[in-house]
């Protein structure tokens, strides 16, 4: 039980507020929002400078594949959230969050959603007027 332990003691925090990331039609997805969580974790410990992550490394640290990768890389760049930028012979990766940007596009999606109209039924609770009547009363 103890290597068990042992592979279960480097678990990733992901953020679920970054899946719901949103700039127009493009969203960030949970894929995107594993792949941003990691990046803000190394962010945190850079103090906010460029950093450099190998596609192994982000791979080792969260399963996600390479097409996974370039996916939320891309949407995160798309979203304005994330920049990358490939330096150096051998060309690296490397990557800074806009934290201006990222804390913008969270207010937004903890905003209160609008309220939608409601009409009292027969048995006093209150229903969704889009919703379909499934059956007579």
């Amino acid at each position: 039980m103890g290597a068990l332990i042992q592979l279960l003691d480097r678990p990733i925090a992901y953020n679920p507020a970054f899946a719901k990331l949103r700039a127009g039609s493009v969203k960030a997805g949970p894929v995107a929002a594993v792949f941003l969580s990691q990046m803000v974790y190394w962010h945190n410990r850079m103090g906010g400078v460029w950093m450099y992550k190998t596609q192994a490394d982000i791979a080792s640290e969260t399963a996600l594949t390479r097409d996974e990768q370039e996916t939320a890389r891309k949407r995160l760049i798309a979203l304005g959230v994330l920049e990358d930028d490939l330096r150096g012979v051998p060309a690296t990766m490397h990557y800074r969050i806009i934290v201006e940007r990222l804390e913008a596009l969270l207010l937004e999606t903890t905003e209160p959603a609008k309220k939608t109209s409601r009409s009292k039924t027969r048995s006093g609770n209150f229903k969704n007027v889009g919703t379909p009547q499934t059956r007579l009363w």
